[in-house]
């Protein structure tokens, strides 16, 4: 095979040391997928599977910071990254590191990655935030106050990506700006870099639509 003669006859001399690994292989660039295994990890973190999995990475380093729940801060059966403030709600979800949810928010079903900023009084729900890059102000947001993400259940496909985003998930790329008061359906896909005012001038995206 192409891997057997990569590895057996071109790059051995390159690795120090070859172990095999049980895993498993997942399709790449696929965003539902990516959702799917990230989500597994929260429902699974308790089973002897997951702890295999885990047991395999030697020496994994601690945050350099803890997650801080605040006062108002509620967390149920979710995974909480290190450097997150959460002051809101988050149950069911995968929170990467420096992310923070403020006050009255709410986070279900979801992966929020690294950085993003979400504002008081939003809901999201069956939705993959992927990370925010892009330097901010310590207090600003890329996700407004009093906006909605996601729907509780659907099955809607993105119209564009329909392989890519499917089962319901809404997807919102990387460094995209969200302002306050905007509605996000089932199935909808935000394009990494939107700027601020485009989804301004159209507040609401209905389910299954995309805007670039």
């Amino acid at each position: 095979s192409i891997g057997a003669l990569l590895f057996d006859h071109i790059l051995h001399t390159s690795f120090d040391f070859i172990e095999d690994i049980p895993g498993r292989t997942f399709f790449q660039n696929n965003l539902t997928q990516l959702y799917e295994k990230n989500l597994w990890l929260v429902s699974n973190i308790d089973s002897s599977e997951y702890n295999s999995i885990i047991k395999r990475f030697k020496g994994i380093r601690s945050a350099d910071k803890p997650a801080v729940i605040r006062n108002e801060g509620v967390i149920k059966s979710s995974i909480i990254s290190g450097g997150s403030q959460i002051d809101g709600y988050v149950e069911n979800s995968l929170i990467f590191k420096d992310v923070n949810i403020r006050r009255g928010a709410r986070v279900i079903n979801s992966i929020v990655m690294n950085h993003n900023r979400i504002g008081a009084g939003s809901v999201i729900y069956n939705s993959l935030i992927l990370p925010c890059v892009s330097e901010r102000a310590k207090n600003s947001q890329n996700i407004g106050e009093q906006v909605y993400i996601g729907s509780k259940n659907s099955n809607v496909c993105n119209q564009d990506f329909p392989d890519q985003i499917n089962s319901g998930i809404t997807v919102v790329g990387m460094d995209a700006e969200i302002p306050n008061n905007c509605v996000i359906e089932a199935g909808c896909f935000v394009a990494a870099d939107l700027p601020h005012h485009k989804l301004r001038d159209k507040p609401r995206l209905k389910r299954g639509s995309s805007i670039f």
